[in-house]
């Protein structure tokens, strides 16, 4: 029973892990001067989310430097979106 009871709990103990979607919006709205609700998110990987929003986009990448404060990584040059690019 006690095996049973550890399997269902454990994946929802390590999903907590990891920065949440709110940490990534406030960083990614600092960066790209853009409101968070404003933005776009997309899963490049488990890892990677695509942030686009008022004509820029970048890539963040989860960052466990430390486990009890893990956050966002700007993973890339802030550029503009294809959207605007395109125009």
């Amino acid at each position: 029973m006690k095996r049973q009871t550890l399997m269902l709990i454990v994946p929802f103990l390590i999903a907590g892990c990891g920065p949440s979607l709110a940490q990534l919006r406030m960083r990614a709205g600092l960066d790209l001067e853009c409101p968070g609700n404003g933005l776009a998110v997309q899963d490049v990987d488990p890892a990677t989310k695509l942030v686009s929003g008022c004509g820029r986009r970048a890539i963040y990448v989860e960052n466990f430097n430390d486990s009890r404060h893990p956050g966002w990584l700007l993973n890339s040059e802030i550029r503009p979106s294809r959207e605007v690019a395109g125009k």
